[in-house]
């Protein structure tokens, strides 16, 4: 348009191409401070293609012209790369990753984008700026500039792979670039003149003409493959034993009599001896391939892609299997199912057989085979994003009116305590930290709860927790149904219904890491403090501190006392100014849900099932078969069944049919869950050491004592017998790991 033609012309001095060094900005010029004893960066340049060596010439060379960089004797050296632009151009780029390691960070913060958009709230005219090759219109202090020096590739030492011995005849030269050590010898005279004759000598190799055509000549035989890339019949690279892994491979097997042998270790695919009488035969069944190959055999030439040599039909090369669905799938699993198809993926087992055999529709057939695979699906991990829309819990009408609980555990003993039990209110945050002593029991941690939480704040309304065996246990269940109170269990093997709780954990982990690391057996005396610091800490997501939500002013500061206005007004003030906080609470809450929801469900998937659907589940395979680490863990299934859906329990969870012999709870987060492909099965049944974290097994006896040999050195076994279970359940355990997990157990 002629108005913003004319607004360029009018301003046409910001667009023109630059052309010359910035000027020097006092306060804006680029620094960089280098944390204190870090060398000099210098890295070897970076391999580029012939073309590119070309391109990085001209940029190198225009900037050395228009005075944007200067040739330097610097230190330090980066290594160049290029980087292709939308226009079809190159952009040279400065690799400073090692250089950015040494640099003292500048910690400014970026801002929200969020909290960026709000304040646009009311703007009617928006507008952007981009700086055009910006890192050029930023200055260099004139202190750093010899850190930013980069190199590029040159011809130093490109022919030490061309004459034998290259490093050794060479290195009273290279000893000569060592700082203040350069000396021109008669001895550097010789080696010099020896490297001039090796690099003349016949056979010598050539260098690449990237604008010529490549040769590669290659030869094969029974024991040995060779090949040479060739130009214009001189050579440019010899691929020899030591490089050429299948030559060499081949050169030291003794006993092989030909390839053949070789290729048949390998279960190389022989279609020759074992599918070939199968697909010869799936010809005369297809009457499309006969009335194919009676064209061919009357006229070779009247199908492109087709050829026939008299007892085989190939399109492309590759063998045509006829119209035989059970040969098709004898083929997919030899491809797929054996130990050199290894169960690939969908696109890597469909390159692997294409290279073989067609027929039309194999892209399909491999597809829905791949898809419908029993161990790929019990076996693999998904790929997908993660299943499950975030369910956000409806905000409290008022403080400690629900709350979440959760343990931490694996403290070293500090005042014979090792669990802090965490109790948080859901819509203050404020939080209590119990310590407790182990072996704890429901009733030890009711009573906790009445002493440190009830007293304050009463009976909640609802309690959500994860499926430890203390929240499942009957007194636990039947103290907080007496009293009125809803518990919410997160759904089997699924902790992160109770997120909230888990975060508070990981804080006041970090808060303790950070004050007692040095004396962890110490942590009991933190406790009071850690709670007072979460508590009188600034949450972004209700801006504001707990303490202030349930007290309704701020935390007293560490000030002395000062007298102020009368008692009366300062409490109608507070009431009045705590119902405000309130409000301001819950809407903060409702925006960072929003906020939360939003962008967390970008990563996930809405997935459905129905009832009746069979779905594999995904479980945490030895959960409690041991108190060790067993050691066939890593090679356990991802998922077992297919079991039947029953029911859906809320909007990301569903109730499973399992077999009568399963000792886990049977409702189960959609994220564990996913759909059968294939035809109906009946249900698998769950492997014995499978159960829940409520059937969390407990030592009875030490039946027998055997020492073993572990890294040298002699270790006690025991014979464990468990509560509740038959003698032919015993388990041998190592009794350190029996005394760490169960201390009361054991005798000190």
């Amino acid at each position: 348009p002629a108005l913003i033609s004319e607004l360029l012309d009018q301003f046409d001095d910001i667009f023109e191409e630059l052309t010359q060094l910035p000027p020097m900005r006092e306060g804006f010029n680029h620094k960089i401070p280098l944390l204190q004893g870090t060398n000099p960066v210098n890295k070897r340049p970076y391999r580029y293609a012939g073309n590119q060596k070309d391109i990085i010439d001209k940029l190198v060379q225009d900037m050395l012209a228009s005075g944007m960089i200067q040739n330097s004797c610097s230190s330090y050296a980066s290594p160049v790369i290029l980087v292709g632009k939308k226009d079809g151009s190159w952009r040279l780029c400065v690799d400073y990753r090692e250089l950015n390691k040494g640099t003292v960070k500048d910690r400014f913060p970026i801002p929200l984008v969020e909290d960026l958009m709000d304040e646009l709230n009311g703007s009617v005219i928006f507008s952007k700026i981009d700086l055009r090759a910006g890192y050029h219109q930023v200055r260099m202090e004139t202190a750093d500039i010899h850190k930013t020096a980069f190199k590029t590739h040159s011809l130093t030492g490109y022919y030490r792979r061309f004459v034998k011995g290259y490093g050794t005849i060479a290195r009273p030269l290279i000893d000569m670039l060592k700082k203040d050590n350069f000396s021109w010898t008669n001895n550097a005279k010789v080696v010099f003149t020896k490297l001039k004759e090796g690099l003349i000598a016949a056979p010598v190799l050539a260098l690449p003409d990237f604008n010529k055509t490549f040769i590669v000549e290659v030869d094969a035989s029974g024991y040995g493959i060779g090949a040479v890339l060739m130009q214009d019949h001189h050579p440019l690279a010899f691929i020899k034993g030591k490089e050429n892994v299948v030559a060499d491979a081949l050169s030291r097997l003794e006993d092989i009599q030909s390839l053949e042998v070789i290729c048949q270790a390998l279960n190389v695919y022989n279609l020759q001896s074992d599918m070939l009488p199968r697909i010869v035969q799936s010809w005369k069944q297809d009457t499309d391939i006969q009335k194919l190959i009676s064209e061919l055999q009357l006229d070779a030439n009247s199908h492109k892609y087709h050829s026939w040599n008299g007892s085989e039909l190939r399109r492309k090369g590759k063998l045509v299997v006829g119209k035989d669905n059970q040969l098709r799938q004898d083929l997919l699993t030899w491809m797929h199912c054996t130990a050199t198809g290894g169960h690939s993926g969908r696109h890597a087992t469909l390159q692997r057989i294409k290279v073989v055999v067609y027929w039309r529709g194999m892209t399909r057939d491999v597809q829905d085979f791949v898809k419908k695979c029993t161990v790929c699906q019990q076996n693999k991990y998904e790929t997908t994003s993660s299943p499950g829309l975030l369910q956000p819990f409806p905000i409290p009408g008022h403080v400690w009116q629900h709350i979440s609980m959760d343990f931490i555990e694996g403290l070293p003993q500090s005042q014979g305590k090792q669990c802090i039990f965490v109790v948080v209110d859901r819509l203050s945050k404020a939080a209590h930290f119990l310590t407790l002593t182990r072996p704890y029991t429901a009733l030890t941690v009711a009573q906790s709860f009445l002493d440190n939480v009830f007293r304050l704040h009463g009976f909640p309304e609802s309690i959500v927790s994860d499926r430890d065996p203390i929240f499942i246990s009957k007194f636990w269940q039947e103290l907080m149904t007496c009293q009125g109170v809803q518990l919410r269990l997160s759904s089997a093997y699924h902790p992160q219904t109770d997120g909230q709780s888990e975060v508070v954990n990981r804080c006041l982990e970090t808060y303790l890491r950070c004050m007692c690391s040095e004396n962890p057996q110490q942590w009991v005396k933190w406790i009071p403090l850690a709670e007072w610091w979460y508590n009188t800490t600034y949450h972004t997501a209700i801006n504001v501190t707990p303490y202030e939500i349930v007290y309704g002013q701020p935390p007293p500061a560490s000030l002395p006392y000062l007298p102020g206005e009368s008692t009366v007004e300062l409490l109608d003030r507070s009431l009045t100014k705590r119902e405000e906080m309130l409000k301001v609470l819950k809407f903060h809450l409702r925006r960072a849900q929003d906020r939360m929801k939003q962008l967390t469900n970008k990563h996930r998937v809405d997935r459905q099932f129905q009832v009746g659907d069979l779905v594999y589940l995904k479980l945490h395979s030895y959960r409690q078969g041991s108190v060790a680490t067993r050691g066939n863990e890593k090679l356990a299934p991802k998922y077992y069944g297919p079991f039947p859906v029953i029911d859906k329990v809320g909007a990301v969870a569903y109730k499973l049919k399992l077999p009568s012999t399963s000792q886990i709870h049977n409702v189960f987060h959609v994220s564990q869950l996913k759909k059968y492909i294939g035809d109906a099965i009946s249900s698998s049944v769950l492997p014995s050491h499978i159960t829940d974290m409520s059937d969390a097994k407990e030592p009875e006896a030490i039946l027998d004592r055997t020492f073993v040999k572990s890294r040298g050195q002699a270790v006690t076994k025991v014979l464990v017998q468990w509560k509740n279970q038959c003698l032919e359940d015993a388990t041998w355990e190592y009794y350190s790991d029996l005394r760490r997990r169960f201390p009361h157990f054991c005798n000190p």
